[in-house]
């Protein structure tokens, strides 16, 4: 599709408006204005504009000033300016102040006109990509500051206590404080090195693309769940799996382990004490060249107020103070990248269902 390029002459002799649209009219989308304040209205009504023409030779203003007042409010497009009667202290200021992109003598050429409208549609170009990319790195630096920032604070907090109970351990002889002290020891490390682990994979589902092959479900929950084990036994979980998927499939298998890992540690994590019968039910189903996921708990459940926040970066409920922030939004991003989605399908006090839907490469 060829790109649009959208001119506004201001120029106060009809004329010459009518001139520069018959001229131009087939090449670009001209728009005229026949004062400063006619410049200011179809601004306002056509954010498409990329460049404006202004003779220097107006009533009401001169075009440099006319310019220089625009580029405040309209700061993204090329400005050029119609001259008959160049000045060059006028020229040398103007370029200084950055206003004008080119100085057009009057009466000007077709060739030459088209061409300099050319430059400076080149030059908006230019300057759009110039800005979005500084966008996208100010945004990158203000990411990059919070995850810094964060990070810090959710490693140097277990830390010092770590280091307060192994003092503290030191100077203790009673063993039945020792045990203690040494369980609270292990859950902390335990916590530390679960979230260094979901560290590990946010990068790898940041940075990483896909890299599919035959995958064996059954192997890839089983996986999810040795690693669980011990988790599991020691909260007397019921931990049930129904898979129908008895051939491998082609898919992304490291991507849909972090997302099964993320899912069953936080079923695991956020179990109702009170419960006497502690439950985690895995799915695995082919629908439709996908691959359909379920995990379910019947656990504390996710307040309604936050259910929308639950992907995002760093977000911790206030039922989760132990969570790392990190394991659903590594979770979702896994599931985009298998090109699928992974949505909370219910959440209430009686637990948390979690669908993944992945479509299958061929």
């Amino acid at each position: 599709m060829k790109d649009i390029i959208e001119i506004l002459l201001v120029d106060d002799e009809p004329y010459n408006l009518l001139s520069f649209k018959a001229t131009f009219r087939k090449e670009f989308k001209v728009h005229t204005a026949s004062s400063g304040k006619e410049a200011y209205q179809q601004l306002a009504e056509h954010s498409g504009i990329q460049i404006i023409v202004v003779d220097q030779r107006m009533p009401d203003m001169l075009g440099t000033s006319l310019l220089e007042d625009l580029k405040v409010i309209y700061p993204s497009p090329i400005r050029i300016l119609l001259t008959g009667f160049p000045d060059l202290k006028v020229v040398l200021e103007s370029i200084n102040k950055g206003n004008i992109f080119k100085f057009i003598s009057k009466p000007w050429e077709e060739e030459d006109m088209r061409k300099i409208l050319l430059e400076a549609y080149y030059e908006y170009k230019r300057n759009s990509t110039i800005l979005v990319k500084y966008q996208h790195l100010q945004k990158a630096y203000t990411d990059l500051d919070r995850f810094a920032s964060t990070i810090s604070h959710d490693i140097k907090s277990p830390l010092s206590g770590i280091y307060s109970m192994v003092s503290l351990y030191e100077k203790i002889t009673d063993k039945d404080e020792q045990v203690v002290i040494h369980n609270i020891l292990k859950e902390a490390t335990q916590t530390l090195n679960s979230y260094i682990s979901h560290l590990k994979d946010y990068y790898e589902t940041k940075n990483a693309g896909t890299s599919v092959d035959k995958v064996d479900i059954a192997a890839i929950i089983h996986q999810v769940y040795s690693i669980h084990l011990a988790e599991i036994h020691l909260a007397n979980i019921q931990f049930t799996i129904d898979n129908t998927i008895n051939t491998p499939i082609i898919t992304d298998g490291h991507l849909l382990f972090i997302i099964l890992n993320n899912l069953i540690s936080n079923a695991i994590r956020f179990q109702n004490p009170e419960n006497t019968e502690k439950k985690i039910n895995i799915s695995a189903v082919l629908r439709n060249n996908s691959l359909i996921i379920c995990v379910k708990d019947n656990g504390i459940g996710i307040p309604i107020d936050q259910q929308s926040k639950i992907f995002d970066l760093f977000f911790r409920s206030s039922e989760s103070k132990n969570g790392s922030g990190f394991g659903l939004y590594n979770a979702k991003q896994a599931a985009d990248q298998l090109g699928g989605t992974l949505k909370l399908h219910q959440s209430s006090i009686n637990g948390t269902i979690f669908i993944l839907s992945a479509p299958l490469s061929t």
